[in-house]
């Protein structure tokens, strides 16, 4: 039997489709469709389409994120530009600013750090504080744009004043070193900690690793470190997880030893495409640590690891190439 959230979404889908062309459904209809379609709901996302294509244009914000996670529509990242660009160019900052998140951090095609920066900077100017953060990070690396760190500190500062934490995270990162700021450790080291209380896993991640090496002033204090790594890699940070698995491999910072757990650990990381994580996955499942013994697997993550240009996969490849040209199961 259909769910009663089911139920309610086909109901709601029935009623926009049957709706009159000239009456738009509310932006809480709207909200409460892709909510809905983002659950997995195809009838969802076919009547949020047929809203989008009649201009709506939150409509179209809301299918250029369904087309970039692949919920309810196949996953496409060129499709969710065109509708991304469709809610941008209309005024959405929202959309803006996720056609600049797709420009910098796509592994494909679309990839385009000049385009990031030109969407970033529309949103930021229209004052949405994470897109002001995300401009600041590129000026100061000089990523699609000259390398501007006096530009970079005044995108941070705005985003700051309206309590962005990964604003506070980055200008933090610039105090800590006094990179285009008059270094500050204890105020830089304030607002990191601001940020990572606020959920910022980058944040927590840079937390993790001044306590495990007593960096930047601040003591070593193992217990606060896992405590952080802990928080970034269960919020995702790939590096933390990376290394949260280390931590289990070698029973540091207080943890029983636990290969198993490690392999775990491996796999978030490397699943999100972090070249250690790969290359270290692939070297379990070839001496069977942690995991039981696949020479395809194993084959699997070492050539992933490769392909980014990991040294020691490549090592690896090349000393054991009759292994993984004919791996076994």
């Amino acid at each position: 039997m259909p769910s009663p959230l089911l139920i309610r979404a086909c109901v709601l889908a029935a009623l926009l489709a049957a709706a009159p062309a000239h009456a738009q459904p509310t932006a809480d209809e709207l909200t409460q469709l892709a909510r809905r379609a983002n659950e997995g709901s195809v009838e969802s996302g076919a009547a949020l389409e047929r809203i989008a294509n009649s201009g709506n244009v939150l409509a179209q914000y809301y299918m250029g994120v369904l087309y970039l996670a692949g919920q309810a529509v196949p996953r496409d990242e060129d499709i969710a530009v065109e509708w991304l660009t469709r809610a941008a160019k209309a005024g959405n900052l929202e959309a803006a600013h996720n056609l600049g998140v797709v420009y910098e951090r796509s592994r494909g095609p679309v990839y385009n750090p000049r385009l990031a920066v030109r969407w970033y900077e529309v949103a930021a100017k229209g004052g949405f504080a994470r897109s002001q953060a995300n401009l600041g990070y590129l000026l100061a690396i000089g990523s699609g744009v000259p390398k501007d760190l006096a530009e970079a500190r005044m995108w941070l500062e705005r985003a700051v004043a309206q309590g962005e934490p990964r604003g506070q995270y980055l200008l933090g990162g610039m105090m800590l070193r006094g990179e285009g700021i008059e270094k500050n450790e204890a105020q830089g080291w304030g607002l990191i900690t601001t940020a990572a209380n606020a959920g910022d896993i980058n944040a927590q991640y840079q937390l993790a690793l001044a306590y495990g090496n007593g960096q930047h002033g601040l003591a070593k204090d193992e217990a606060a470190a896992l405590g952080w790594l802990q928080k970034a890699a269960g919020g995702g940070q790939s590096e933390a997880e990376y290394l949260l698995a280390v931590m289990y491999t070698n029973g540091r910072y207080g943890l029983a030893k636990d290969e198993a757990k490690g392999v775990q650990w491996l796999r978030r990381s490397a699943a999100q495409g972090y070249a250690d994580a790969q290359y270290a996955l692939g070297v379990c499942y070839l001496e069977g640590r942690g995991v039981e013994r696949s020479d395809a697997q194993a084959v699997r993550w070492i050539q992933a690891a490769a392909k980014q240009g990991h040294k020691g996969a490549q090592d690896l490849i090349n000393k054991g190439q009759f292994l993984l040209q004919q791996p076994n199961p």
